[in-house]
C-alpha cells in the first residue's frame, strides 16, 4: 500500500518540477561560417529589463565560446520593438547595423505557450460508496476528498540565428527550440536558457 501511495505521489508531483530543456534544433551547411560574424543579440519583448537580462545572458555565453558579440540594448537602445515596420524601415536598420560591422543576428523570442491540466475524471465521486469496508453499510462512511486539479505550463522560446553576408533566403543558419516547463525561478530557467542556445556556437 505504501508502494502505492509513493506512485500516487510521484505522478501528482511530478508536472510541479520546473524543467529547461533542447526541444529541437537545425543548423545549415553555412553555420560554421556565422561563427566568425560579429553578432548582434535580440530579445523580442516590449519590457526593457526583460530585453537586457536575456541580451546580457546570451551575449555572456557566446563570449565564453569565443564569438564576438554585442548587445542591442547596449549598442542601439534607440530601435525599439515594433511590430509594423516597413520592408523599408528594416532595410534602414540592416544598414546601421551594417555600419557598426553586425553581419550576424541572433533573435529570441517566445514561441509558443502550452497550459495542460489533469484529466477531469474524478475516481473519488466512481468509488464513494466503497469508501468504508463494511458491505452495502453507509454508517461512518465519509466522503473522500477530491484531487485538485493540476496544471502545467509549457513555454516554447526559439532563438533563430541569421548569417547577414548570405542570400535573403539563405540567412537563417540556426533554428533552436527551447522548452521551459512551470518556470519556478527566473534566474535558473535564464542561466539554463542561454546555456543550451551557446552549446550551438561551440565549435567542433
Amino acid at each position: 500500500m505504501k508502494n502505492f501511495r509513493f506512485v500516487i505521489l510521484f505522478f501528482i508531483l511530478l508536472p510541479s518540477c520546473s524543467s529547461v530543456k533542447l526541444l529541437d534544433y537545425w543548423k545549415s551547411s553555412d553555420f560554421e561560417k556565422t561563427l566568425d560574424n560579429r553578432i548582434l543579440v535580440i530579445a523580442k519583448n516590449s519590457d526593457f529589463e526583460v530585453r537586457k537580462s536575456y541580451e546580457t545572458a546570451i551575449a555572456r555565453e557566446l563570449r565564453s565560446h569565443g564569438i564576438d558579440v554585442i548587445e542591442m540594448y547596449e549598442k542601439f537602445p534607440g530601435i525599439v520593438e515594433d511590430d509594423n515596420r516597413t520592408q523599408e524601415d528594416v532595410d534602414m536598420i540592416l544598414k546601421v547595423f551594417e555600419k557598426e560591422g553586425v553581419n550576424g543576428i541572433v533573435l529570441m523570442s517566445l514561441k509558443n505557450t502550452i497550459e495542460t491540466k489533469n484529466s477531469d475524471y474524478d475516481i473519488s465521486k466512481d468509488y464513494n460508496e466503497k469508501s468504508s469496508f463494511e458491505l452495502m453499510s453507509d454508517s461512518g462512511s465519509k466522503n473522500l476528498p477530491i484531487m485538485s486539479e493540476l496544471k502545467s505550463t509549457t513555454y516554447v522560446l526559439e532563438a533563430l540565428t541569421y548569417d547577414l553576408t548570405l542570400e535573403n533566403d539563405n540567412q537563417l543558419v540556426n533554428v533552436c527550440l527551447i522548452d521551459v516547463t512551470d518556470p519556478k525561478s527566473g534566474a535558473k530557467i535564464l542561466k539554463s536558457f542561454s546555456k543550451i542556445v551557446g552549446n550551438q556556437f561551440k565549435s567542433n
